[in-house]
């Protein structure tokens, strides 16, 4: 997700800005799935559609091998000592090798060994790793391929078709189509391209969907390529058609001309179109709903701008393709017209649904806060102005204006979309109100948009989005440049009084961003004070102003003397402080930044060169050596050979799921001791990307919270499709204790994050979550395998 939160990172090098996590945070993400970066912790399919886990043949692993065989056993006492040395990372790479080449040992040791050196990657392991493309067994090269993808071995990527002969049974080829599309370059193209046309639809599908990854990872997929990956749009295995959705939607300059030729929609609906867009417009109307979603969003990024195509999909059965419909119809490649269109339709979806329970506590609403969000930006429309006057006004009510069965579960959503709609308001400007027609009259009566209505969005009902949320739009609002300045000022003096950290800590990151005597006033409180989280968010709002104005020198000095005082505390405050140091170009602090250099945290390494090159404009020398990583205070023997069954109950319901130690011993075990301490009840849901996550378990509500201590990431073979859990990070080895939940699959989080296990029952409750909606309890049961 999926990173936390400080400055949400993400997937593949990439790393989300707090400000985008605080949007995100404030329900007024419009991000997608597949465009979405990844799972960060600072800030991460039919509603009724079967978890991962009870799912049919249609929902197998793509990346699973063909002829999956179960692993061997690990006796536990080598596997403990396996653990410990994986947490150590590269400092123990001499160690686990000499596992790995023991061709007499156990061998599912060997095998765990072989994962382990992909989760560690560096020079050392990726040697290792394909010095086992020749092994004398054909599992232990399998799994040496599939952790030379994990590793990110690019290096490695041109041994993989020729290399002990793993391209001659299934599970070769889909693991070699899996580990291609992380490292693959153009060398590896003929061999998907072949792939294309395997006999099995899972090496079929692996193929597909590493030429998407090819294009995340802006690499262009190659006219032959596109040409034998088009009339797979008609394979009757459906995860082949989702790779061919998903290779189309992510492909790298997708306005590129297309060679091959598409085809008309069944029955003849449509008029044949050639090349991709005709071959997305067939998989819109397929029978998967993620397959219809992909699709879309295939589309969207075409700058397909039927607007007629677009109203259908928002007619779905299923809500996720409703969600792409509206990004694609709001998003920077939508035109005015298809914005009006939407601007209708959101009216007269939040008004006609008989059942307001159906509309309020379902996933229904997802399509109307995602379009709400989106359209702000495009508030000086006509169509728009009014689609926000008329749903504000119809969202302002009082608790006594509805029946009293509606609990503040069934308000959340009228109070948000109040919010969002107070900050469509603000955005649209005075002339909003010089409108006369009849269904302007109430409009015209009421006072001009001001931040004053935003500070008070949703204060009618008296109980339903939690007051820390309402702050925090006025704050996001005011970061983007709402009110004048004096009036920005003045309501972030009153929100850096705020009772609630979170809610200071947003006053603390929009007054970074603004020039002013005044705004350094706050940001300073906010360096020199005693809450990390209060300092790590004014931090990263100085990292953003720097692109922009000069930072005063005693701003500078503040930000170099707290990252010094943080060196050795949150991971993710560390992350962040040395990610503004970056942007503000600090001299004052290369000799903190060149120590980080030696830290036992790969990541934190990286964060330091990055900066160091900056300041200085040179890439900086790394010592030969660094410290060992920081083995979290857990012991994840106490999961291996059990699953842990939470059961979780909510503000909307209880769901259950299995997390498996078999996948991530490290991260189950973690987030078990914690549940079972009671460290996640009463704590928020601070991330709701519909279509992709919901993601929870920060103390702080924010998305930059943790245990105190960073855990080893455990990616594996496992997929992250409809119902998986998996561990935020903000970059390898730094998450903690959140977690997110998939709404549907994203291909782009395998082999990166954490998979540790699945939602079994209560997937329409997750479905249902919204940001602001509470954990009440945890209830973990240790079940022996």
């Amino acid at each position: 997700m999926c990173t936390r939160s400080s400055s949400e990172r993400t997937s593949p090098g990439l790393r989300l800005s707090m400000a985008d996590r605080k949007t995100l945070v404030a329900l007024a993400a419009v991000l997608v799935v597949g465009g979405v970066s990844g799972c960060s912790k600072r800030a991460q399919k039919g509603s009724d559609a079967q978890p991962a886990a009870a799912r049919d043949a249609t929902a197998s692993l793509v990346d699973a091998p063909a002829e999956k065989q179960e692993l061997p056993p690990v006796p536990r006492d080598a596997l403990v000592n396996l653990l410990r040395l994986e947490a150590e990372r590269d400092v123990s790479v001499p160690q686990i090798r000499s596992i790995v080449i023991d061709e007499k040992g156990a061998l599912g040791l060997r095998l765990r060994a072989i994962l382990a050196l992909g989760r560690i990657g560096g020079r050392l392991a990726v040697e290792v790793l394909r010095e086992r493309l020749a092994d004398r067994d054909e599992r232990v090269r399998i799994e040496a391929a599939r952790a030379l993808g994990i590793a990110g071995a690019e290096e490695a990527a041109s041994d993989l078709p020729t290399a002990g002969g793993l391209m001659t049974s299934a599970a070769g080829r889909a693991t070699v189509m899996e580990a291609l599309g992380r490292i693959g370059d153009e060398k590896g193209l003929p061999t998907l391209v072949g792939a294309l046309s395997d006999k099995d639809a899972q090496v079929r599908a692996a193929a597909a969907v590493a030429l998407g990854r090819y294009g995340r990872r802006k690499r262009p997929m190659g006219e032959e390529a596109r040409a034998a990956l088009l009339p797979l749009a008609r394979d009757s295995h459906p995860l082949v058609r989702y790779g061919v959705a998903f290779a189309l939607a992510r492909e790298h300059v997708p306005d590129a001309p297309v060679a091959a030729t598409g085809f008309a929609s069944d029955g003849g609906a449509e008029p044949e179109t050639p090349g991709a867009v005709g071959v997305l417009l067939l998989l819109s109307k397929d029978p998967d709903p993620e397959i219809r979603s992909v699709a879309i969003l295939g589309l969207a990024a075409r700058r397909f701008t039927d607007e007629k195509h677009f109203l259908q999909a928002l007619d779905d059965t299923d809500w996720r393709p409703r969600v792409q419909a509206v990004r694609a119809m709001s998003g920077e490649k939508s035109t005015a017209s298809m914005r009006a269109w939407l601007a209708s339709w959101l009216v007269a979806e939040w008004t006609s649904i008989a059942d307001l329970e159906a509309r309020l506590i379902s996933p229904r609403v997802h399509p109307v806060l995602e379009g709400l969000s989106a359209l702000a930006k495009h508030a000086g429309e006509a169509p728009v102005r009014d689609m926000f006057e008329r749903l504000y006004l119809a969202t302002d009510v009082s608790e006594s204006t509805v029946r009293q069965k509606y609990t503040p579960e069934l308000l959340r959503s009228v109070d948000t979309v109040n919010c969002l709609c107070a900050v469509g308001r603000l955005k649209e400007g005075p002339k909003a109100h010089d409108r006369t027609s009849a269904a302007r009259a109430k409009a015209q009566a009421a006072k001009a948009p001001s931040l004053d209505d935003l500070f008070r969005c949703g204060e009618q009902s008296g109980k339903g989005l939690p007051l820390a949320e309402r702050r925090k739009h006025l704050a996001n609002a005011i970061r983007e440049g709402a009110g004048t300045l004096d009036e920005r000022l003045s309501f972030l003096q009153q929100l850096f009084q705020d009772k609630e950290a979170s809610v200071r800590a947003a006053a603390a990151q929009a007054a970074a961003g603004i020039d002013d005597s005044r705004a350094d006033e706050i940001v300073l409180k906010a360096l020199e004070g005693t809450d990390a989280l209060i300092a790590t968010w004014a931090a990263d709002g100085l990292g953003t102003r720097a692109a922009k104005a000069p930072v005063a020198s005693q701003i500078v000095a503040a930000l170099a003397a707290r990252a010094g005082r943080e060196n050795l505390r949150d991971i993710d405050a560390r992350l962040t402080l040395m990610d503004a140091l970056r942007g503000v170009k600090a001299p004052e602090a290369v000799p903190l930044l060149k120590a980080a250099l030696a830290d036992g945290n790969v990541t934190v390494r990286k964060a330091a060169r990055e900066a160091l090159k900056e300041i200085q404009g040179a890439d900086p020398q790394l010592p030969k050596e660094h410290g060992r990583p920081v083995v979290p205070p857990v012991d994840p023997s106490i999961v291996l050979g059990r699953r842990a069954r939470w059961t979780v109950r909510t503000t909307k319901g209880t769901f259950v799921m299995e997390l498996s130690s078999d996948a991530a011993p490290w991260s189950v075990a973690t987030l078990s001791t914690l549940a079972q301490r009671g460290f996640y009840d009463k704590t928020k849901w601070h991330r709701v990307v519909p279509d992709f996550v919901v993601q929870g378990g920060d103390p702080t509500g924010t998305g930059s919270g943790g245990p105190g201590y960073a855990i080893p990431a455990e990616p594996s073979a496992l997929a992250f499709e409809r119902g998986v859990v998996g561990i935020a990070d903000s970059g390898p080895d730094t998450g903690g204790s959140q977690w997110f939940i998939m709404h549907s699959r994203a291909p782009h989080l395998d082999g990166r994050y954490t998979a540790i296990g699945t939602v079994t029952s209560g997937m329409d409750v997750v479905d249902a979550l919204l940001v602001g909606d509470s954990i009440l309890e945890i209830k973990v049961e240790l079940v022996t395998i």
